[in-house]
């Protein structure tokens, strides 16, 4: 089972990481809609794809899925700052709920 989430997660987060490095219209808009700098659109597309990776290297599995945990993080409290609805930031908190499975298991 953690292998079929790990693989999930894995996709998602390189879809998502990859559409930021590609300057995906509706990502841009939402990080201007965030007041964040385009700059950090492409900062958070890498370590979106790194920790993708990295979840499948023995030795930084853990601290992947913690740091990608931390992204979500950092995603929903941006959706909660521009008052998104619940269905526009379910992908982080899905992500979220995801990447804290595989971190409990890699304790």
């Amino acid at each position: 089972m953690i292998f079929i989430i790990k693989i999930i997660v894995t996709v998602l987060f390189s879809l998502a990481g990859i559409a930021k490095l590609l300057s995906v219209k509706p990502i841009k808009d939402q990080f201007k809609e965030f007041k964040i700098p385009i700059l950090m659109m492409y900062v958070v597309g890498i370590l979106e794809v790194a920790g993708a990776i990295l979840l499948h290297v023995e030795s930084t599995k853990l601290y992947s899925a913690l740091g990608l945990i931390i992204l979500m993080l950092g995603a929903i409290a941006n959706h909660l700052k521009v008052k998104h609805p619940v269905d526009k930031s379910a992908p982080s908190i899905l992500l979220l709920v995801l990447s804290s499975i595989l971190a409990y298991n890699y304790i």
